[in-house]
């Protein structure tokens, strides 16, 4: 009977060793959800597309653009993504936009007692396909 006891001792405390629960960065998690938005855009027209509040850049940006960029729309303040199409182009012309951000959860390691946060950060796609006529 001793030894069911030792044994089952020491699945327990190897189950919940301290070097699997060492955590030495934060990871990255993609959500890989691509949000896809089409939009119809004139020749001598405008898009811009509000923003979540974060670090939102160009993944891969536009080929035939005058403007094509991330920033604060100067008038609201809102992170937007603003799009203009090259002088007299017309067609289809694409963008991807990543957004990241910071993640924490609680990471038991089945181990009650030794409970920890797990920091990571998340990445969200968003492309924008444009149809300019």
């Amino acid at each position: 009977m001793r030894v069911i006891y030792t044994l089952l001792f020491v699945l327990i405390f190897a189950a919940c060793s301290k070097d699997e629960q060492m955590i030495s960065a934060p990871r990255s998690i993609s959500t890989n959800a691509t949000k896809i938005v089409d939009a119809d855009v004139t020749v001598d027209g405008e898009f811009i597309l509000p923003l979540n509040p974060g670090t939102a850049r160009i993944h891969k940006q536009a080929s035939f653009f005058a403007i094509s960029t991330v920033g604060l729309d100067s008038k609201t303040g809102v992170n937007v993504y603003r799009y203009v199409p090259a002088k007299g182009f017309t067609g289809n012309d694409e963008v991807l936009i990543s957004e990241t951000k910071p993640y924490t959860s609680v990471n038991p390691n089945g181990c009650s007692y030794n409970a920890e946060e797990v920091k990571a950060i998340t990445t969200s796609y968003t492309k924008i396909r444009f149809t300019i006529k």
